[in-house]
């Protein structure tokens, strides 16, 4: 059980990275081909998330994106809240691992 819970935080702090990264660099990765551009267009305007570096890769993607995207389209506000409250989350862990690594700074430093 705890190894299960273990792989799901390694999961869900990795997700909330992934975000942190893209926002911030402002890339755009195909779907399909993981090729990294800022120029890619191709976008699919049902989700209006996955990114493609081409059309090409859109139509052989297409197979296994219509059942994400339906999953996306439909449960889009549930997403979203789930995704807010990982971010508050790993907000709070963030802090608290900040808090305990310059407790220990301290701690060090008295004892030397």
């Amino acid at each position: 059980m705890r190894m299960f819970f273990v792989t799901i935080q390694c999961l869900i702090l990795g997700v909330i990275k992934l975000q942190i990264n893209a926002n911030e660099n402002r890339s755009k990765v195909c779907f399909r081909c993981k090729l990294e551009d800022a120029t890619i267009t191709a976008i699919c305007l049902n989700c209006k998330k996955a990114l493609y570096c081409n059309r090409k890769c859109m139509k052989k993607n297409q197979d296994i994106h219509t059942f994400i995207c339906r999953f996306h389209v439909e449960k889009n506000q549930a997403i979203k809240t789930i995704m807010a409250t990982m971010r508050e989350n790993y907000d709070y862990y963030q802090e608290q691992s900040e808090k305990a690594s310059l407790r220990k700074k301290k701690d060090t430093m008295a004892i030397s």
